[in-house]
Order: C-alpha cells, then sequence, then structure tokens
C-alpha cells in the first residue's frame, strides 16, 4: 500500500508541476517520501527552497522551507515557512486559525501560487513567474561627477539659524519665575 500511495503521491506532483510550470521556478529541489529526490528542479542560479510533499499528499500539507537566509515574519531561522494554509487540517482552537485557513485535500500547490499571485496583485504587486522575471536586472549609474550625493548643503543653513537663536535669547529676563512679575 505505501508503495502504491507513494506512487500517486508523486503521480499528482508531476500534474501539479506540468500545469504549473512557469509558476514553480527552476529554483526549488521538491522531493516525496520514499526517495532522496523526486524532482530535482535546481539551477545555474542556485536551490532557494525546499518543498517535501509527504506520503499521503494531497491529503497532508507539503512543507516549504527557504534556503536562502531572510527575515520574514513567517519565516523560521531554519527558513521553515510558517502559514495556516500549511498547517495539517486538525482542529486546534490554541492555534487561532479557522479550519478553512488551514490545508485540505482540494488544494494543491498550484491553486495556492495562483492564488498568492492573484493577492499581490490585487495592491499592485508583480509577482515574477519565470526565473528570468525573477532575475532583478540593475541600471548601472551613470559617472556624472556634476552631482555629488554625499555633499549636502543644507547643513550651511544650520549655522546661520544658530547665531539667530542666540540674538534672540538675550531678549528674555534671566530671572523669570513664571510669576508675570517682570
Amino acid at each position: 500500500f505505501q508503495i502504491l500511495t507513494l506512487f500517486n503521491s508523486c503521480r499528482i506532483v508531476l500534474l501539479e508541476l506540468a500545469h504549473g510550470r512557469c509558476l514553480l521556478a527552476c529554483s526549488l529541489r521538491i522531493t516525496s517520501p520514499g526517495q532522496s529526490r523526486c524532482l530535482d528542479f535546481s539551477c545555474s542560479v542556485g536551490v532557494f527552497a525546499h518543498i517535501k510533499f509527504p506520503i499521503d499528499y494531497p491529503y497532508s500539507p507539503p512543507t516549504f522551507r527557504f534556503l536562502t537566509k531572510m527575515w520574514h515574519p513567517n519565516i523560521y531561522e531554519n527558513g521553515d515557512v510558517c502559514i495556516s494554509i500549511l498547517h495539517p487540517p486538525v482542529d486546534d482552537p490554541q492555534s487561532g486559525e479557522l479550519p478553512s485557513e488551514r490545508w485540505n485535500p482540494t488544494q494543491n500547490v498550484r491553486k495556492q501560487v495562483l492564488a498568492t499571485k492573484a493577492e499581490a496583485e490585487k495592491d499592485g504587486v508583480k509577482v515574477p513567474t519565470t526565473l528570468a522575471e525573477y532575475c532583478i536586472k540593475t541600471k548601472v549609474p551613470s559617472n556624472d561627477n556634476s552631482s555629488d550625493l554625499l555633499y549636502d548643503d543644507l547643513y550651511d543653513d544650520d549655522i546661520d539659524d544658530e547665531d539667530e537663536e542666540e540674538e534672540d535669547a538675550d531678549c528674555y529676563d534671566d530671572d523669570d519665575s513664571g510669576n508675570e512679575e517682570s
């Protein structure tokens, strides 16, 4: 039974990846139980994340771990991703998550990637779906010496302001007790 489940799990993953080939960039390593590597999507740029599908997928969620160090409120120091959709479908009133927010067998990776992309695009964020879109093309700054970014002429005005403050301070009485008797 376990071999059949493993075969079905791997077949489901392959079908999902065939439908979302451009959605999962070649910078992922995907493994299934019983095999050291079911699918390896590493490329010359490197491997940035690891998705592991359990033997009973799609009944249990995959785990997702970033291999690149980053700071994010939903990513632990070891790279594990902590979002409710990747939590198993158990009733845990202490978690604060609704059962509808957790993984269920009708979910799949492709649906989650598309839903995340759609949510981001509502806010005007462009989500890259291919490696070419993901790689940032940096613009080399021009060698124009006419603008010196390190010089700030705003400080010249501050010296004049200090002189004016000293002159204005002479009009105040040093012995002002605050009882309006001056």
